[in-house]
C-alpha cells in the first residue's frame, strides 16, 4: 500500500507577490485620497478664513456708517475718498447713549495703511466727553481691493460728503492656498447712515 503525498497548505511565492502587488496599490491609492483630501481642506479652510476676515471687517464698517451723523470729507491728514471713509458719530456716554448729537462727536476714520496698503486700519478720535477711546487698530489685512462709494460714485468724485446718505462698501481679501493660486474673496454692500436720516 502506497503512501500519498501530504497536501502543502500555504502560498506560493507568485500569489504572495500578487498579494503584495495589490496591497501596495491599494495603499497608493489610499495615499492619494487622504493627500487630495488634505489639500481640499487647506483650499477651504484658507476661503472660508479670508471670507470670515472680510465679513467681519464689513460688518464693524457697516455698524458704524449706520450710527453715523455724516461723512466728512477730512480730518487731520486724512481725507475722504474711494479708500478712506470718515464719519462724524454722536459721542456716546459709558451706558453707550448718545451725550449730545448736535454738539459732541467723535470722528471714525477707516482707511488702508500707507506703510502697508494690504492692512485695512480703523482710526478713532474721541471727543473728550466721550466713552470711546482714541484707538488705531488693524481690522483686516490681505485687503486686494477697497473701495468707498455712494450712489455708483467713488468717494474720491464726490465734493459734498456730508451729502452722502447712503455709502456702498465694497473690499476683496485674498490669501494663498496650500496649492499656491490666490484665492479672492469678494463683499459688497450698501449701509444707511441712520443718524442723519433720523436728523439727528
Amino acid at each position: 500500500m502506497g503512501y500519498a503525498k501530504p497536501k502543502i497548505i500555504g502560498f506560493t511565492i507568485a500569489e504572495l507577490m500578487v498579494a503584495a502587488s495589490i496591497a501596495l496599490m491599494a495603499f497608493a491609492v489610499l495615499f492619494y485620497i487622504s493627500f487630495t483630501i488634505q489639500d481640499d481642506i487647506g483650499i477651504t479652510s484658507s476661503v472660508l478664513g479670508i471670507s470670515e476676515k472680510g465679513r467681519l471687517a464689513i460688518d464693524r464698517i457697516s455698524k458704524d456708517i449706520r450710527k453715523a451723523k455724516s461723512v466728512i470729507s477730512s480730518y487731520g491728514s486724512y481725507t475722504s475718498g474711494n479708500t478712506t471713509l470718515i464719519l462724524r458719530i454722536p459721542s456716546i456716554d459709558i451706558n453707550g447713549d448718545i451725550i449730545d448729537p448736535k454738539t459732541y462727536f467723535d470722528t471714525i476714520i477707516y482707511t488702508l495703511d500707507p506703510g502697508n496698503p494690504v492692512r485695512l486700519l480703523y482710526i478713532v478720535n474721541a471727543n473728550a466727553v466721550s466713552s470711546r477711546n482714541n484707538a488705531t487698530e488693524i481690522v483686516t489685512q490681505n485687503v486686494n481691493t477697497l473701495l468707498f462709494s455712494s450712489n455708483g460714485i467713488g468717494l474720491s468724485s464726490i465734493t459734498d460728503t456730508a451729502s452722502i446718505i447712503t455709502v456702498t462698501v465694497k473690499i476683496i481679501t485674498s490669501t494663498t492656498a496650500l496649492a499656491g493660486s490666490p484665492r479672492l474673496n469678494k463683499i459688497t454692500t450698501s449701509i444707511s447712515l441712520r443718524n442723519k436720516s433720523k436728523g439727528l
